[in-house]
């Protein structure tokens, strides 16, 4: 019987470690955007963003596989630079639309081999 019960225990504290994990990513989500774990979006102009949204979750265990952004009707994102897209080696598709976009560093899709639509 204690082994069920320290089994539950151990299974609960594991779900609260991932829902922690989850509320730290969505906490780092800018307010014009909605995050999870597989894709950014970033559509609303007010506030908006300058810079693309950097998440990690670098001291947990989860992986964070984004592998879609979209970013539109963001007039203050002027550059992609090389470390815009870098931690989101996972990245497919990206979408870049009816913003302020006027430069891209040479070396801004270095880390993103599996990109497939721009």
């Amino acid at each position: 019987m204690g082994s069920n019960v320290e089994g539950y225990g151990m299974a609960r504290s594991g779900i609260f470690m991932v829902l922690m994990g989850l509320w730290r990513f969505s906490s780092a989500c800018p307010a014009s955007c909605t995050c999870s774990i597989s894709r950014i979006v970033c559509i609303d102009p007010d506030p908006g963003i300058e810079d693309f949204p950097i998440l990690t979750l670098d001291d947990m265990e989860m992986d964070i596989n984004i592998t879609d952004i979209y970013i539109a009707n963001q007039n203050r994102l002027f550059d992609i630079n090389d470390n815009s897209l870098k931690y989101y080696s996972n990245l497919r598709n990206l979408t870049v639309t009816h913003t302020g976009l006027t430069s891209i560093s040479l070396e801004a899709f270095f880390n993103n081999t599996r990109l497939q639509y721009l």
